[in-house]
Parts: structure tokens; C-alpha cells; sequence
């Protein structure tokens, strides 16, 4: 259960907010911690304080579990969901919590701490109207695109694939890349990347049961500086993938010489995942591409991690992938990607000092914190996180920069987001914010609060994002 939701009908009465020494009453908006919950009240209507005309509170664990409680009556604490009898007041709501911590541990839910790579995601009622339906790519500029495509071929075993846009369908992959001598300078890529007649190539590269495909970009004849985040500067970006054979990998890793972040240098302990009965511990180790991109390596049992695509879980080295993001704050993530793009970002754990995950991250001290979400209309996953007390430095790359990431989500009403992402003030790198036109659809590029490159895509035709 992805995300762990509960439901449960519960009746409440009104002294069990306001005059029950729970501090003067519980308003709209207001989060409190109960045990190993955070309670967010909110009256039915959302204007207001709640009141015994019913409402909708919700309990959310610490870890990013969602637990709402529907309300029809002021009796109690009463429910249909098995949790009856459980008294009025503080002491009532002590032993629901009791109660929900002990179901969410034997649903399978992890309670540990919630560690990157290991990010829940609440269950939301989906997409909806969002701006954004998809996401094809995920891709970083590279400074040698045989080279990069090299390393996560023959460490991860992973395959080249025809663009998500174009190709003509049932064509079989390309074999080789284009040679740099053969790159050109396309007017139309130099508008939409802003890098005028700088000559470009790329690749793409197939993420088993991930959701979404891997994009490397190459730009020459333009001038490039090389810049490795730390995970903890704001901007900094990760991909994770999720490998069969931990011990493979890091022979593989050794083999090609990776730069290995994690400060023990071998893959640690970061969590334990339940599935009934069975417990599997999970371990991850950070390291970098050729150009110094962070990758999150974590090894779960298949069993544990069921796949976001269509595919069965096949036998190669990586069986699904997500992405994660560093963020100078979660509050302003939440206005760009939950406002304007239609995520359904929470407000993520309570800052932690967890000495394992400090360890992997290649981290001495300092503090953590952890949100989640789903790309609406998908089941893949975007961690975010958010640091204190860790030294960091924002980073912002342009697009030619190697290791520079680029989120790109098909969007609808491509010139409408345009209109909303301009007015909240966020900049765009597509020259005059304006998209290029495409036989296949219309591309530009914004910037999110970090500097994080994000290209929406409004295809000309329905396109099935790479699986």
C-alpha cells in the first residue's frame, strides 16, 4: 500500500477540541503533533474553526502517511472502522494514535525514519485538473555524451531508445550515438534552450518500470563551466534508481572509478521496508556520473517495491528509478510544483539528524527533512528535500552546464501555465518565454525557485510517455 492510506469514519464531539486541554481549540490550518501523528483540522466548508457541525481532520504520521477521518456526528470518539470505545478528550485521541501507529506497522508501512530514496507518498484523489499530465524525461547536460552513455550502460545495464517524440512507431533503437562531428546547430533547439547556434546532440536511454526515460544532452561550440553539487546545496538534484545487486554495482562502480559520495564509502543501512510479516532492510550508497551528477543507488526486494509502469519487473540491473530534488525550503517548492503545476507536495517529515542517512548523503552534521509526490497523472516519484545547519550553497546551472537536470512533464494549456508561471514571477530560459513549435508539439523551458531547469511539453497529439 503506496503511501498507506487509511480510512476510518470517525464521530467526534466538540469538546474534544476546544475545552479538553487541547489549547484553546484546534483551527483550520493548524497542524499539532499526537504521538507519532501530525493532526491537521479543518472545519467541512474550510473557512472558520471547527465546529459540531461535522469536519474533516487529518492525521498524517510523521513519515508522510495520510490518515483522514471523516466526521458525521458529535458523540465522541466513535468510528466504524474498528476503532470503537476509545474514550472523549486528549486520552481518546492518545489511544487512536496508539492504534493507527500499530495498524500502519502491520499494513507494512515503514516508520523508521524517512530517508531519501525511501520517500513516501501520501495517496492523493489524483491529477484532476492539474497543469501538468505527464513526464517523458529526465535529463542532465553531459560534457561527453559517449562517455556518459558508457557509464550507465555498463554500470546499470542500461539501453538506448527512440525519443519519446517523432519516432516513427515500432522503429527499433538506435544502435550508435551521434558522432560530436555530425552534432548540429538547430535554430530551433538554440531558441528553446537558449544557447543560440551552439551544435547539440543527446540520447535517450530506457528506465525499466520507472515511468520515464533517461536523457543525456551534449551542447559544443558554446562555453560550459563544471560544477558539482553537494546534495545539500539548494538546486542540487539526484537521480535514484532502484538496483537488483547491490554488490555488483559497487564492483561495476569500482571497475569505471566512480566518485563515490557516501562518507563510509560502501552502501549502508538507510531503513527498513515491512510487507506483512517480512521485513527487508534496504541499503543505498550516493555516488557520481562522469560529470559529477548525484546518483542515489538503493537496493529493496522487488517484492516490496512494486514497479509505476506497465512492464513486469524484469531481470536487469535496475528495476525502477525516481528523482529527488534539494529545495532552499519545502514551503517555496510546494507554491511552484503544488500552486502552479498541480503536485500534491506535503509538508514532509520533521527535521532529522539520523546518522545513517547523514552518511550516505556524505554528510557530517547538519539536519534533513523529506516531502514527496507523485508527477500527477503517474505513479512516479519526486523526493524533495530540504537541509539545515549543513553549509549549503545554492547552485544554479545553465543548460549547457554538465550535470545540469531538466525536469520535462507534459503539460495541457501550454500558454495558459506560461500566462501563471510569468505572473508568480518565475523566470523562463526559452528566449522571449516563448515555445517552439514542433510537427509533434510546443516546448519551452522555465526555472523553478532553485534553478532547477523544468520543460513543459504540450505534444500535438496524445504521446504515451517513455516506459
Amino acid at each position: 500500500m503506496d503511501g498507506g492510506l487509511i480510512s476510518v469514519g470517525l464521530d467526534w464531539d466538540v469538546d474534544d477540541f476546544g475545552r479538553d486541554g487541547v489549547g484553546g481549540g484546534w483551527v483550520n490550518g493548524r497542524i499539532h503533533t499526537l504521538g507519532n501523528f501530525e493532526v491537521t483540522v479543518g472545519p467541512r466548508n474550510f473557512p472558520g474553526t471547527l465546529n459540531a457541525a461535522g469536519g474533516r481532520i487529518e492525521l498524517r504520521a510523521l513519515q508522510g502517511i495520510a490518515v483522514p477521518l471523516c466526521h458525521n456526528a458529535s458523540r465522541g470518539l466513535h468510528d466504524t472502522g474498528g476503532y470503537k470505545n476509545l474514550g472523549t478528550g486528549w486520552s481518546g485521541w492518545m489511544r487512536l494514535a496508539a492504534k493507527l501507529t500499530a495498524f500502519v506497522a502491520a499494513a507494512g508501512i515503514m516508520m523508521g525514519q524517512q530517508a531519501p530514496g525511501l520517500a513516501r507518498v501520501p495517496e492523493s484523489a489524483g491529477a484532476g485538473s492539474a497543469a501538468v499530465t505527464g513526464i517523458f524525461n529526465w535529463i542532465h547536460s553531459t560534457a561527453d555524451l559517449d562517455r556518459g552513455y558508457a557509464f550507465y550502460h555498463d554500470v546499470f545495464g542500461l539501453e538506448m531508445i527512440n525519443p519519446p517524440f517523432g519516432a516513427i512507431p515500432g522503429a527499433p533503437p538506435p544502435q550508435t550515438i551521434r558522432t560530436r562531428a555530425e552534432a548540429i546547430a538547430d535554430p530551433l533547439v538554440g531558441d528553446l534552450t537558449n544557447t543560440g547556434h551552439a551544435r547539440f546532440r543527446n540520447v535517450f536511454m530506457r528506465l525499466p518500470n520507472a515511468g520515464f526515460g533517461l536523457e543525456l544532452s551534449e551542447f559544443n561550440d558554446i562555453e560550459t563551466r563544471a560544477v558539482q553539487p553537494n546534495i545539500w546545496d539548494a538546486g542540487a538534484t539526484t537521480l535514484i534508481l532502484e538496483v537488483r545487486d547491490m554488490d555488483a554495482v559497487m564492483a561495476a562502480l569500482r571497475k569505471v572509478r566512480a566518485g563515490i559520495v557516501t562518507v563510509s564509502a560502501k552502501a549502508v543501512d538507510i531503513g527498513v521496508l515491512r510487507d506483512g510479516a517480512a521485513r527487508e532492510r534496504v541499503r543505498s550508497i550516493l555516488v557520481r556520473d562522469p560529470d559529477g551528477y548525484l546518483i542515489q543507488v538503493v537496493q529493496a526486494p522487488d517484492s516490496l517495491r512494486p514497479a509505476v509502469g506497465n512492464e513486469a519487473v524484469n531481470s536487469g540491473m535496475v528495476t525502477s528509478a525516481a528523482i529527488g530534488m534539494t529545495v532552499l525550503d519545502l514551503a517555496s517548492a510546494r507554491r511552484f510544483y503544488g500552486e502552479i503545476l498541480g503536485f500534491e507536495l506535503h509538508r514532509g517529515t520533521s527535521f532529522k539528524t539520523d546518522k545513517a542517512v547523514l552518511n550516505l548523503m556524505g554528510m557530517h552534521k547538519g539536519r534533513f527533512r523529506v516531502s514527496a509526490s507523485h508527477v500527477p497523472g503517474t505513479r512516479v516519484r519526486v523526493e524533495f528535500y530540504e537541509f539545515r545547519d549543513a553549509g549549503g550553497v545554492p547552485v544554479r546551472l545553465r543548460i549547457q552546464d554538465p550535470g545540469a537536470p531538466q525536469l520535462q512533464l507534459q503539460v495541457r494549456e501550454l500558454d495558459r501555465l506560461i500566462d501563471r508561471v510569468r505572473e508568480a514571477g518565475y523566470a523562463f530560459v526559452s528566449v522571449g518565454a516563448k515555445p517552439i513549435q514542433r510537427a509533434f508539439g510546443r516546448f519551452v523551458f522555465a526555472l523553478d525557485p532553485n534553478g532547477v531547469l523544468v520543460e513543459f511539453v504540450e505534444p500535438a497529439k496524445p504521446v504515451s510517455p517513455v516506459r
